[in-house]
């Protein structure tokens, strides 16, 4: 008869329990940062959307069409006709992150250049823990032209 039995001693489960902590530990911080370099992206891209759809509706109602952020990021922007009607209303960005632009609103004409005599730009960071590869510049030249750009400087 034989008395070998079956299963786990105890040593062997606190190694392997000890081995997937330290791995867990290794990848934890690299998770992390790909959410945040993620979400960051995310908010870049809605914020570029909505500046786009501003420009084709320009174009679609032959009349000046706004970008119009409120004061706080947090709560939202809007896509509006010229006499203020909400064509889009967008959710905002959480206060994780520090939004800024070089000026309050933007219109975008029926031929798709902006109303303002300099080019557009919104910054996107992280309000803390900002490295260059997760700031995030929005910018719209004077024809209307939007790019969404990665690495900067943090402020």
């Amino acid at each position: 008869m034989s008395n070998s039995s079956q299963g786990f001693t105890l040593l062997e489960l606190m190694v392997t329990i000890a081995m997937v902590l330290i791995l867990a530990a290794i990848a934890v911080p690299g998770v992390s940062s790909m959410v945040q370099t993620n979400a960051v992206s995310s908010y870049a891209n809605m914020i570029s959307t909505s500046l786009m759809l501003a420009k084709s509706e320009a174009s679609k109602r032959s009349a000046v069409v706004n970008f119009v952020p409120e004061i706080n990021w947090s709560d939202g922007w809007n896509v509006e006709d010229s006499g203020g009607t909400v064509i889009r209303r967008f959710d905002g960005i959480p206060a994780a992150y520090t939004v800024s632009t070089s000026a309050t609103s933007l219109g975008f004409r029926n031929d798709g250049s902006i109303t303002t005599s300099a080019a557009y730009t919104v910054k996107l960071q992280p309000a803390t823990g900002c490295t260059a590869d997760l700031v995030r510049e929005i910018k719209v030249t004077l024809t209307g032209t939007v790019s969404v750009s990665s690495g900067g400087t943090c402020s």
